[in-house]
C-alpha cells in the first residue's frame, strides 16, 4: 500500500506552488512599490530642481516685470529646458500666463484637466501624468516676497527624458525579475528539502496504514470465522457503504471512519460465547440480551486503537432503527449517526442477497421489496432512496466477486482515501 512518488509530488506542490505564488506577488508588489517611489522621488526632483531655476533666476520679481518683458522670459525658460508648458498666476490663483511648446492638443487637455493644488509658502506639489510613452510632471511652487508671504504661483508641465524612462522602466522589469528568480529558485531548494523529507514521512505513514488496514483485517476475519460466516461479507458491506457514500458526496475526511466502522461493524461478537452466537434456532430473550452487549464489546475493543477510534459511531449505533425500535439506545431518527444510518441499510441488503449457513440467498427483486417495506421503519427512506438507485450497479460489481477482487477494491479506495486527506 505505498504512497506513489507522484502522489507525494503532487501533495507537495498543492501546498508549495499557492505559497510561491503568493510570496511572488506580495514581494513583486513591494519591489514594484520601491522602485516606483525611488523613481517618483528622482522625477519630482527634476521637476523641482526645474521650478527653483525659476526662483532663482526671476521668483517673485517677475510680478514686476513689463508684460512683453514677462513673456520674454517665460519663452526662454521654456525652450531652453525640458517643459513643454508654463503657466503663471497672481497670488489670488487667477491665471495671468500660460505657454506651450512641444505639446498636442491633447496632452494639453490631460495636463489643464489634471488636478490643481496651490500649495503654502514654501512648498511644492507634483504629481506624475502618463502619455503615450512619454512621462510628465506638473509641479507648482509658490512665489515668496521675502518676508515668506506669497505673491503668485509658477506652474511648469515638465517631460521626464526619455532616456530616463526607459532607464526606470527596465530598472522595475529587472528588480521584479530578479524578485522572482530568486524565490523561484529558493523555491526549488526548499522543494528537493521537503521532497525529502516528506517521503520518508510518506513511507512511514504508509507503513502505518498498511499495519491498521491488516489488522482491520485480522479483527475482522476473525469475528467472520467465529460467526461461520465468510471475509467477504465485511468487504461486500464496506464496498457498498463507500459506493452509497460517494453517491451522497459525503467528505473524503469520513471515508476512513465509514470504511474501518463498514468492516469492524460486529466486532463486538468476538465477545459472546458458541453456544449463542452459534446457536441454529431462535434465540431466548436472556439470549437475546448477551447478544445485544456485543455493541459494547466492539466499542470497547476499538478504543484501544485511535486509528479505528473513528469506527464506533457504525459499531455502536448499527442496530438502531430510524423508527426508535433498534438497540442498544433505541435512538430515532435523525438521532442516528449518519453513517450508522447508511450502513444498516447495506449490510441488511447484503444479508438478504447473500447465502448464509442458516439461509439461502434471496434474489435481488425479493431483497429490494423488503428493503422498500422497510423504508421508515428500519432504514432512513431518504438514504435508502439514494441506495436503491445505486443499487443494481453496486450489486452487478459486488454481490458474485471473489474475495481477492473485493480486497483489492477495498485496499484501492482505502489508499485514494489515505492519500486525499494527508
Amino acid at each position: 500500500m505505498k504512497i506513489s512518488k507522484w502522489n507525494v509530488h503532487r501533495i507537495i506542490l498543492a501546498r508549495i506552488v499557492p505559497a510561491w505564488i503568493l510570496l511572488s506577488i506580495f514581494f513583486g508588489v513591494f519591489t514594484y512599490g520601491t522602485e516606483t517611489a525611488r523613481i517618483n522621488k528622482f522625477v519630482f526632483g527634476l521637476a523641482s530642481d526645474a521650478v527653483g531655476d525659476f526662483n532663482k533666476e526671476v521668483g517673485v520679481e517677475f510680478y514686476t516685470l513689463s508684460f512683453d518683458r514677462q513673456e520674454e522670459v517665460l519663452q526662454s525658460i521654456l525652450h531652453k529646458g525640458q517643459f513643454v508648458g508654463i503657466s503663471v498666476y497672481d497670488k489670488n490663483r487667477v491665471l495671468k500666463s500660460e505657454h506651450w511648446s512641444r505639446a498636442d492638443k491633447n496632452l494639453i487637455n490631460k495636463i489643464k484637466n489634471s488636478n490643481r493644488y496651490f500649495p503654502m509658502a514654501g512648498e511644492h506639489h507634483h504629481e506624475i501624468i502618463k502619455y503615450g510613452d512619454d512621462l510628465y510632471v506638473m509641479a507648482m511652487a509658490s512665489l515668496q516676497y521675502n518676508k515668506g508671504n506669497i505673491g503668485g504661483y509658477f506652474e511648469g508641465a515638465y517631460k521626464v527624458p526619455s532616456l530616463a524612462v526607459y532607464e526606470m522602466n527596465d530598472r522595475i522589469y529587472e528588480s521584479l525579475a530578479a524578485v522572482i528568480v530568486a524565490l523561484f529558485v529558493s523555491g526549488l531548494i526548499f522543494y528537493s528539502i521537503v521532497f525529502s523529507l516528506y517521503k520518508k514521512a510518506s513511507s512511514l505513514s504508509s507503513d502505518l496504514l498498511e499495519s491498521n488496514f491488516d489488522l482491520m483485517e485480522v479483527l475482522g476475519s476473525a469475528i467472520a470465522k467465529r460467526d461461520s460466516d465468510t471475509d467477504a461479507h465485511n468487504y461486500r458491506v464496506t464496498l457498498y457503504s463507500v459506493m452509497l457514500a460517494e453517491s451522497l458526496h459525503v467528505k473524503e475526511s469520513e471515508m476512513i471512519s465509514l470504511i474501518s466502522g463498514s468492516f469492524l461493524h460486529d466486532v463486538g461478537k468476538i465477545g459472546i460465547p458458541d453456544a449463542i452466537l452459534l446457536k441454529p434456532g431462535k434465540l431466548t430473550i436472556d439470549e437475546f440480551e448477551v447478544m445485544k452487549s456485543h455493541v459494547h464489546i466492539g466499542q470497547h475493543i476499538l478504543e484501544k486503537s485511535k486509528w479505528l477510534k473513528g469506527a464506533q459511531e457504525i459499531v455502536s449505533c448499527h442496530h438502531e432503527r430510524f423508527d426508535g425500535k433498534g438497540y442498544p439506545n433505541g435512538l430515532q431518527g435523525e438521532y442516528i449517526p449518519f453513517k450508522a444510518r447508511l450502513f444498516s441499510i447495506v449490510d441488511v441488503f447484503d444479508a438478504l442477497t447473500s447465502v448464509r449457513p442458516y439461509k439461502n440467498e434471496m434474489s435481488y427483486a425479493d431483497a429490494v421489496k423488503i428493503m422498500l417495506e422497510e423504508g421508515g421503519k428500519s432504514f432512513d427512506g431518504l438514504i435508502l432512496a439514494k441506495f436503491l438507485e445505486i443499487a443494481p450497479e453496486a450489486y452487478a460489481k459486488i454481490n458474485k466477486a471473489s474475495v481477492d477482487i473485493l480486497r483489492g477494491k477495498l485496499e484501492s479506495k482505502l489508499r485514494f482515501y489515505a492519500a486525499s486527506t494527508d
